[in-house]
């Protein structure tokens, strides 16, 4: 196994490399940082020179290129151009705000999508599960602004309306600029975060359900599982240690490729509930043009789905013992 994962480490690092230059190269070309100076009579061509020398884009892109991975080998993504602050520095201040969110949000997906899922795997075509399967449907093709819009109206706006006469607790959700941590008591911002989680639950839950459903169904029709209820044992054991353990490489595979996107959030939740998280820095600064910034999260993101994707395959042999990394 420390072969494979040898291996694979190696295989990760060239595949960062291509993405970190397909990404660099991207960015580039997708914008001028000095298009904010240009059409600025106070500022001559000799400054507009001096700042691109500051910002490092006077150079061809290919020099630029190594330059810049010289340093983010080392975490040292450079500085933003909006507020010549370090990379690392702005990321930092964020990740823990969307840490809050994405954990929570996949702690609870994960529950609530595994109790659905083999409710409806052990109690197949019954009226719960064709209800189930109908509102997973709806809640997979729904968009997530459209969610995320209509709890705020129910929940923030509507309820709140209504709390005077019928006493409903409403539910806030965060103004721009705000910080979580700004806030006096935990009740209030843990308030705040039901309806961002909500959002994600409503989208990933629908979709993990019909995996896990699936997955289900397909195991317990195998001769192994109808070989240990001929048998006489429980149920509840049948369904647990012989049908789900089997059933849940698709679901860690799903698992194993969300959890590294914890780190880069969740970019139209976190806007639309102007949650100050990574996700809405990574679209104000990409509309900005803070190349700089959205490198430094893409990267951290690659970096994270390959750790992840060889924790996943070393799970695997876990889980099934008939798996063999070589």
């Amino acid at each position: 196994m420390a072969a494979y994962i040898v291996r694979r480490l190696i295989q990760g690092v060239v595949i960062l490399i291509i993405i970190s230059f397909v990404g660099f190269m991207l960015t580039r070309l997708s914008g001028d940082p000095l298009a904010q100076y240009t059409n600025n009579p106070r500022i001559s061509a000799a400054d507009r020179a001096r700042i691109a020398r500051e910002l490092g884009v006077d150079r061809p892109l290919p020099i630029q290129y190594l330059g810049w991975l010289s340093k983010a080998v080392r975490l040292d993504f450079g500085y933003s151009f909006t507020t010549r602050e370090p990379v690392m520095k702005r990321i930092a201040e964020r990740l823990p705000n969307t840490l809050i969110l994405m954990i929570t949000s996949e702690i609870v997906i994960i529950i609530i999508s595994l109790l659905v899922g083999v409710y409806q795997a052990t109690h197949q075509y019954s009226i719960l599960d064709n209800l189930l399967t109908a509102l997973s449907f709806v809640g997979y093709s729904m968009p997530i602004f459209f969610i995320a819009m209509g709890l705020i109206l129910i929940f923030a706006v509507w309820f709140k309306e209504l709390n005077v006469k019928q006493g409903l607790t409403w539910l806030p959700y965060l103004p721009t600029g705000a910080n979580i941590w700004d806030q006096s008591k935990i009740e209030n911002w843990i308030r705040q975060l039901i309806l961002p989680v909500a959002s994600l639950t409503i989208i990933q839950v629908a979709g993990y359900t019909r995996y896990i459903r699936s997955s289900m169904l397909e195991v317990l029709s195998q001769d192994y599982v109808r070989t240990a209820r001929a048998k006489g044992l429980d149920e509840r054991m049948v369904i647990l240690r012989h049908a789900f353990k089997n059933s849940a490489l698709p679901f860690v595979t799903i698992i194993g490729l969300d959890i590294p996107f914890l780190l880069g959030g969740a970019i139209v939740t976190e806007t639309v509930f102007s949650w100050p998280g990574m996700g809405r820095l990574f679209w104000e600064q990409a509309g900005r043009g803070d190349f700089p910034v959205v490198m430094g999260i893409l990267i951290l993101v690659a970096v994270a789905v390959v750790i992840f994707q060889i924790l996943t395959d070393v799970v695997y042999t876990m889980l099934d013992p008939r798996i063999r990394l070589s």
